[in-house]
């Protein structure tokens, strides 16, 4: 599952980079929802990082959603208000070991 979480991530780099023409002769169809559903089964696991944010955040601001699924990629963000098309990631130090 982790290799089809990282070829969806992938996937929605290369739609941001270049154009959905480009991308439709990488993957099939079923690929790319194979793919998908690869990241929305994976389980959040929010760092001390995230959570000292999160409680810095609401104590300034209601109405934000932790691990927001984001419907139209299926991509898991760490802190958003939805209505606002906002979001906050939060990557800590060992986000990249």
């Amino acid at each position: 599952i982790d290799e089809r979480r990282q070829l969806h991530q992938w996937q929605l780099w290369l739609f941001l980079e270049r154009s959905a023409e480009e991308q439709q002769y990488l993957l099939s169809d079923s690929q790319r929802l194979l793919f998908r559903e690869a990241m929305q089964m994976t389980v959040a696991r929010p760092s001390g990082l995230q959570r000292s944010v999160s409680d810095a955040l609401s104590a300034v601001r209601s109405g934000f959603q932790e691990e927001h699924l984001e419907p139209s990629t299926g991509y898991s963000l760490d802190l958003a208000f939805p209505s606002s098309r906002v979001a906050i990631e939060v990557d800590g130090p060992f986000h990249f070991l």
